[in-house]
């Protein structure tokens, strides 16, 4: 916000586009993330014109209805939920390519940095939460894609390691004044 700020937009314009980025950026997120799930079925029925044609269309509907959703009309007006909303496929897509990469250090690498973009914005709640997928999308890997649960647990594992690393300064903070938050949580 800062940055469209500085170009001499005003404090109402910003927001919009700033809000407007991420749910690009969600959007586009959301159309790889399902390209990467249908891509084994269309490989599966031997990519068949009929078939890539409603792949292009199920990336956009993809797209659409991740950015067009309930929880993105009440809940993701806010920045501390919205910024994590929309990185979320992109750290799967980085957990995926982890897993079927196991000797590489780039896709844990991309992972920690989509979680550490997320912000620890709130203590970190919603980035928290969005962890909340990973066992679903390894579930996918081991189940679609048979890879083996001890190379997915090793992926996994450097993924979370690198991602605990870069948030330290947000963690760090959050656990210290866990103390204060339960107080104030229990007093509203």
């Amino acid at each position: 916000v800062l940055v469209i700020r500085s170009l001499g937009a005003d404090p109402w314009l910003a927001i919009r586009l700033w809000r407007a980025l991420l749910l690009l950026v969600a959007g586009a997120g959301a159309a790889r993330l399902f390209q990467r799930v249908a891509a084994g079925r269309l490989e599966e029925r031997g990519g068949s014109s009929p078939a890539a044609t409603s792949l292009r269309a199920g990336r956009v509907v993809a797209a659409v209805l991740y950015v067009v959703n309930p929880y993105v009309v009440v809940a993701g007006a806010t920045t501390p939920v919205l910024l994590p909303y929309a990185l979320l496929p992109w750290l799967l897509l980085a957990l995926g390519r982890s897993a079927h990469e196991p000797r590489s250090w780039r896709w844990p690498a991309a992972f920690a940095l989509a979680f550490f973009a997320s912000s620890g914005m709130n203590a970190g709640v919603v980035a928290l939460f969005m962890l909340l997928a990973v066992p679903c999308w390894l579930a996918f890997e081991g189940r679609v894609n048979g890879l083996p649960w001890r190379q997915l647990a090793g992926s996994c594992g450097r993924c979370l390691a690198l991602s605990l690393l870069v948030s330290l300064y947000w963690l760090v903070p959050a656990l210290l004044a866990s103390a204060t938050a339960a107080g104030i949580a229990g007093a509203t």
